[in-house]
């Protein structure tokens, strides 16, 4: 997806209304220094936020190799009974929030978005390819702010664009704000990176 879309169709929109809104309290109601200040550091979260980002990161050729969707810091790296895997990992608002393919040559094979109690959101894409499948599940909790923004101006939190073939290292989607990824790995994969290492979007997390 080209910045310009994810500028017009959610940038401008969620926060260009609070903009307004105080720009117009500003101007023509109360004239406050701290409102001023309040207009420019929003405008700055704006631009830092959905500054340019690559649509695609460097990859490795191998299908035996899997990447690190996202870029954030690894909270915690889970084994279930049956042997899978599960890395968490948590961006913040300075983390690039792009996501991006973990395998090369694969294929998204399902997506799933739905939200869940106390406004959180959700969205589970599957990837596979010749060696097998990850699992990459993106969650957010709505910010408090949103109870208040109009609900056509909050579309949702989580854009995934990309559907079918795809390869590793480019962008299907988009997480916004504050949020967790999970990352599903088979029971065969063998884990490369360890909790509370930070990451970033195509280095190598794991092998099957």
């Amino acid at each position: 997806m080209e910045s310009k879309i994810l500028w017009t169709e959610y940038a401008l929109p969620e926060f260009g209304f609070p903009l307004f809104i105080i720009w117009i309290t500003n101007r023509f109601f109360l004239e406050s220094e701290t409102i001023r200040w309040l207009l420019i550091i929003w405008t700055l979260l704006l631009v830092w936020f959905y500054r340019p980002q690559p649509d695609r990161v460097s990859w490795s050729a191998a299908t035996r190799e899997i990447l690190s969707p996202c870029e954030g810091k690894i909270y915690k790296i889970l084994k279930f009974p049956g042997g899978y895997w599960e890395i968490v990992v948590h961006l913040d608002l300075t983390d690039n929030h792009l996501q991006y393919c973990p395998l090369v040559a694969a294929k998204i094979i399902k997506q799933s978005n739905r939200r869940g109690k106390g406004d959180i959101e959700r969205a589970r894409t599957f990837f596979e390819n010749s060696e097998g499948r990850v699992v990459v599940d993106q969650i957010v909790k709505e910010p408090r702010y949103g109870s208040w923004l109009p609900k056509f101006l909050v579309k949702t939190r989580i854009v995934n664009w990309a559907v079918g073939d795809i390869n590793g290292g480019q962008s299907y989607g988009m997480i916004r704000f504050g949020s967790m990824i999970s990352i599903y790995l088979p029971r065969r994969a063998k884990i490369l990176v360890r909790k509370n290492q930070q990451l970033k979007p195509g280095i190598l997390i794991g092998k099957f």
